[in-house]
């Protein structure tokens, strides 16, 4: 649109020239053709083929060491198989930092292309997971433990040498594997044999952590701390989420239904404060996982069901109202036909009504 409003105002110029008989009908047409030809061409990006090079060749690159450790999983050593896996991880990371230049000018990060950031960030992720699984295939015990850690460590090294979106979402994941690995590594190796602890098991723990984690994670992100602040929050939101699950439906505890019904508040709280709807989204999510989890488990199936929905109903139709009388006010002055909103005296129309 821009494009054609320009060249629409070059045409009127250049034949204005005409008219005035500074340039020829042909010298105008002359013109048009070169500011035509020095336009950006519309349609695919010309840097798009080998971005998308470079993610498939990421891909390929992680399937294939991939099928080749699985199909040598018998025949090769532990050792071998692991190599090939810290050799696959050697090469993202080295061709990130191929591409992102030179690291002893701190300046440089900002000034990398958008597409070499994005595959950068892209391949420090598959990285995280690579390595994660070198250690996984090399360690005999505690691998679970030992791979996660090392797949956050790798997931932060690479989201700070890159911040992006690619990272932020290695190191979510990364952090929730760890999280529940360190719960299973507590309950089964480091308490063999000992008391479960019903009332504070293997869920509640984790979903506790995992409420930790994404609450610092949520307030970086409305802090504007990390890269990408709404794609920042929604992953903190979705963390929130899995520990409200991990506490209410698999805990099965009071206090547990009692700490996701304070979550869903608090997200809508959120919403209230900061207007962000990523709040409003989990908020009603969790609110919906806590219904379901705890009112059957209180009162019954059937009946209360139906409570639910009756109440249900009325807060929406609450809701929708309060929402539609605003909106009913400020409309007012625009449908007396007065353009400003104001009686003849100058005063607001709306507000005396």
């Amino acid at each position: 649109m821009v494009s054609a409003t320009t060249n629409r105002r070059q045409r009127a110029a250049l034949y204005r020239l005409v008219g005035e008989g500074v340039l020829t009908a042909e010298q105008a047409e002359a013109a048009l053709a070169a500011l035509r030809r020095s336009e950006p061409r519309r349609g695919v990006p010309a840097g798009a083929p080998r971005e998308t090079a470079g993610y498939v060749g990421g891909a390929l690159v992680l399937a294939g060491g991939g099928l080749l450790a699985e199909l040598t999983y018998e025949t090769l050593a532990r050792s071998t198989r692991a190599g090939i896996l810290l050799g696959v991880t050697l090469l993202f990371a080295v061709t990130a930092r191929y591409l992102l230049g030179r690291w002893y000018e701190r300046r440089e990060r900002t000034n990398v292309p958008g597409a070499r950031r994005r595959l950068a960030a892209l391949l420090f992720a598959l990285g995280a997971l690579t390595g994660g699984s070198a250690v996984w295939v090399a360690v005999a015990e505690h691998a679970s433990l030992s791979a996660t850690v090392t797949g956050l460590v790798l997931a932060l090294l690479g989201y700070l040498a890159v911040p992006a979106p690619a990272g932020l979402l290695a190191t979510a994941v990364a952090a929730v594997a760890t999280v529940h690995s360190f719960t299973d590594f507590w309950f089964r190796e480091s308490l063999p044999g000992g008391p479960s602890a019903p009332e504070f098991a293997h869920s509640e723990l984790t979903g506790v952590l995992l409420l930790v984690v994404g609450t610092l994670w949520c307030v970086l992100a409305l802090r504007r701390a990390l890269a990408a602040p709404t794609f920042a929050l929604s992953l903190g939101v979705v963390v929130v989420l899995l520990g409200s699950v991990w506490v209410s439906s698999l805990g099965r505890t009071w206090w547990g239904h009692a700490l996701a019904l304070v979550v869903a508040g608090l997200l809508l709280a959120g919403f209230v404060s900061r207007r962000e709807l990523v709040l409003l989204v989990g908020g009603v999510v969790g609110l919906v996982m806590v219904v379901r989890d705890t009112v059957p488990d209180l009162l019954g199936e059937v009946g209360v069901s139906v409570l639910v929905l009756l109440v249900g109903a009325l807060v929406l139709l609450f809701g929708a109202f309060a929402v539609r009388r605003p909106g009913e006010t400020s409309s007012a002055p625009s449908d007396t036909g007065s353009p400003e909103g104001t009686g003849r005296d100058g005063t607001n129309s709306g507000a005396t009504g």
